[in-house]
């Protein structure tokens, strides 16, 4: 089985931009929550952003950075609002890779099925991923394992889903809007689960964390190595020109890094080409296995 890791090129600029970030803090934020996600159905409430936040704060002392884009800063504010402790926020102050690189000096980041997921996976930050209306089997953090996981390239996740009957629903929700498969995921228990990437003793006793529904197929995908031919027969023509296209949001994207790494390093070919929505040109930006990176102008993700 070959397995690869993500990949997202940071620049000493988006370093120095995280360093910046955390200098202007007496108290350096050590626990990430990226509060946005494409979809509602994929989005924790914000109620129990703030809940958390207090908890973390008062219990134990742990600061904690809102991530998210533009796009959330409406939700940060009302998640500052109701938080009583001191809540740090990055929302919309960022590109993706000044985001990756706050994320890399954070202890542990909590996260919706969402790009900055991906983000903290590449950046080997350890995740406690949030599921609910898609399977984690799929678009899981990676690679796609158990519910926790973690040593050689992989960062250590927890991935919290309860499985419910109508999930998942992906994009057609069944439930009216109620989005009970991410209100079951209790800030108790993300709380438990992040006292563990922390090393942190729980202030209270543990709640069952409901493991990921095994069935045929997640087991088949689990399973599933990443098939690449290892070794040109001969007689067989050389691949020389590859071009890869992948349209999606940005954590469909940076997916599909560890398959650019295989081909390049198992084909050998002379050029990779990538065409990808130009929304996510940044997401792929500075991968040393391709020469150019082309941009769909025509296509916006809907994801």
């Amino acid at each position: 089985e070959i397995s690869y890791p993500l990949t997202i090129a940071v620049s000493a600029q988006d370093t120095a931009f995280a360093d910046d970030f955390f200098r202007k803090w007496s108290e350096k934020p050590t626990v990430g929550m990226v509060i946005g996600a494409t979809r509602a159905q994929k989005r924790w409430p914000e109620t129990y952003f703030a809940r958390l936040a207090d908890k973390l704060w008062n219990a134990d002392g742990i600061g904690c950075v809102l991530l998210g884009g533009s796009e959330e800063t409406e939700a940060a504010r009302r998640i500052q609002l109701e938080a009583t402790s001191p809540l740090v926020s990055a929302v919309g102050k960022t590109t993706e890779k000044e985001l990756a690189s706050i994320v890399a000096q954070l202890q542990v980041v909590i996260s919706g099925d969402s790009g900055p997921l991906h983000i903290a996976a590449a950046m080997k930050t350890p995740v406690v991923a949030l599921f609910g209306s898609t399977d984690p089997a799929e678009t899981g953090p990676w690679p796609l394992k158990a519910p926790s996981f973690g040593g050689g390239h992989a960062a250590p996740a927890t991935v919290l889903y309860d499985a419910l009957h109508c999930a998942p629903c992906r994009k057609r929700p069944t439930c009216d809007d109620r989005f009970d498969c991410m209100n079951v995921l209790t800030p108790e228990r993300v709380y438990d689960a992040t006292c563990d990437f922390l090393n942190i003793e729980r202030k209270r006793l543990r709640l069952p964390i409901a493991p990921i529904r095994q069935t045929q197929e997640t087991n088949a995908i689990q399973s599933k190595p990443l098939l690449v031919p290892s070794v040109m027969r001969s007689g067989e023509p050389q691949i020389r020109r590859v071009c890869v296209i992948r349209f999606g949001a940005m954590g469909d994207i940076l997916m599909t890094t560890p398959a650019i790494r295989a081909l390049h390093e198992q084909l050998q070919p002379e050029f990779i080409d990538y065409i990808v929505g130009r929304n996510n040109i940044d997401a792929i930006s500075g991968i040393p296995y391709l020469r150019r990176i082309i941009p769909c102008l025509l296509y916006t993700s809907d994801a």
